[in-house]
């Protein structure tokens, strides 16, 4: 009696097997790696953007936006009425920050960090207005807001100026972020 062989064997199967979960572990990996970058560019172009927004302000207003509190700046800084994409945005913590003088150098410097969802801060500032990897010496987010201030050169707390920190929350607006 003859036999007829039909189907596959037990190491086929498993060599079939192998290959398949090796294509899906690469994929899986070259999509992280894309998406990682997608948020990263959108951040970047978003920052660009309200760099600009800023700049406008400043020169309808002749000083970069401010006031007398966190609140009062916050309430300033939704004038410029520009939403974000939140989802490239980091969701823990403070994921942007925006740092401005107050006090005998009112509004003519500002500084805004922001942190997307995979990678590390971006920053654009009054004398940098095009978006670049944060480097200061202290950590954001990480560290308190006035340190921060003061590694980026803002005037000092102790000299009796204020700086004033908000962060963007949700994408339709500035939130301060305590």
């Amino acid at each position: 009696m003859k036999y007829s062989r039909h189907g596959f064997t037990i190491v086929e199967l498993l060599i079939v097997i192998v290959v398949i979960a090796i294509l899906a572990a690469i994929s899986i990996a070259s999509y992280n790696g894309i998406q990682a970058r997608a948020h990263k560019v959108s951040v970047t172009a978003d920052l660009s953007n309200l760099s600009k927004q800023l700049e406008l302000y400043r020169a309808t207003n002749t000083t970069f936006p401010y006031g007398s509190t966190s609140n009062a700046t916050s309430l300033v800084l939704n004038t410029i009425r520009y939403s974000v994409n939140a989802g490239s945005y980091a969701q823990q913590g403070g994921n942007m920050l925006y740092i401005t003088d107050i006090g005998a150098s009112t509004g003519t410097k500002y500084a805004l960090l922001a942190v997307p969802k995979f990678g590390t801060a971006l920053m654009v500032s009054s004398w940098h207005t095009a978006p670049e990897p944060y480097t200061g010496s202290a950590p954001f987010p990480g560290s308190g807001y006035g340190e921060i201030a003061q590694a980026l050169g803002f005037d000092s707390l102790a000299s009796g100026n204020t700086v004033t920190y908000n962060a963007y929350a949700n994408g339709e607006g500035f939130r301060i972020w305590y």
